[in-house]
């Protein structure tokens, strides 16, 4: 739970504290006459603030009393402070040409555009994006063909890369980018990711939550591409590409059924490895 639920699991414990604070408050002591005589003729018996100022001899820095006070902290958000907070927000790209302004090289250097700020990104989203830049309402059908025509001569002379569905530019990595407060809801369905995205985002889990296991990993990616819920379909997404990373010799699994993930270092070696290494 602490791991998979923290904000619950920390919520319990501060509910419980707080119960026993409360509980302490209201505890009365009472004794009869005959019982307090008996209790103090005890040879037990610790006088507390008699120990107390004994203790604060031997612990002078730290400041004694019988209930310390409990400050309750804010539940820290998931997306600001959580795991989520390790990949970058997405970005999405804004900006406006003239209606006039439809020619071949314009068309190109907002694709251009686009993908400097969101690439990889998916070829529908590049089609919304760019609509915007030209200020239309929707992706009539010669806005279509100016797209393709465009697309067409980028990739003849290598400017953009196709990847499948999905377009980026030459030499750019795929980075796990956090979708929490991007304003299109299309970024936000598992099939608008690409695949090299999914398995950057398994890569950097890894590299902070090393031997995680699969349904681990499933809901570290999940949280860590801005997603509060884990749905099947995301799931897997993120499966496929555990699949590719440990084809690839990227990952090693475990043969137990725990299927624990460990992630492989530059020179071949796995993380346990290096850790019997160090314990010699």
């Amino acid at each position: 739970d602490w791991f998979k639920q923290p904000e619950q699991a920390k919520e319990r414990v501060r509910q419980r504290i707080e119960e026993l604070l409360e509980e302490a408050d209201h505890d009365v002591i009472d004794l009869s006459a005959a019982e307090a005589s008996e209790k103090a003729a005890m040879p037990t018996q610790i006088d507390i603030q008699e120990t107390l100022s004994t203790l604060s001899l031997f612990v002078p820095h730290v400041a004694l009393s019988a209930r310390p006070a409990v400050v309750r902290a804010a539940p820290r958000d998931v997306e600001e402070s959580g795991i989520g907070a390790l990949a970058t927000p997405y970005k999405q790209a804004s900006g406006s040409v003239t209606s006039n302004a439809g020619n071949l090289a314009t068309f190109k250097a907002v694709i251009l555009k686009v993908l400097a700020c969101e690439a990889p990104i998916h070829r529908d989203e590049l089609d919304h994006r760019c609509r915007d830049f030209f200020n239309l309402t929707r992706i009539n059908t010669a806005f279509a063909q100016q797209m393709r025509g465009a697309m067409r001569e980028l990739e003849r002379t290598g400017g953009i890369l196709r990847a499948g569905e999905f377009l980026t530019l030459p030499g750019r990595p795929a980075n796990p980018r956090n979708r929490s407060e991007v304003t299109s809801t299309a970024l936000r369905k598992p099939t608008m990711i690409a695949p090299e995205e999914y398995d950057a985002a398994v890569r950097m889990l890894l590299r902070h939550c090393h031997g995680a296991c699969s349904d681990d990993v499933a809901v570290g990616v999940s949280r860590l591409l801005g997603f509060k819920a884990t749905s099947p379909q995301i799931r897997d997404h993120i499966m496929k590409s555990l699949t590719r990373l440990v084809r690839d010799g990227e990952v090693k699994a475990d043969a137990d059924a725990v299927g624990i993930m460990r992630l492989v270092t530059e020179n071949g070696v796995t993380r346990d490895d290096i850790f019997r290494s160090d314990m010699g």
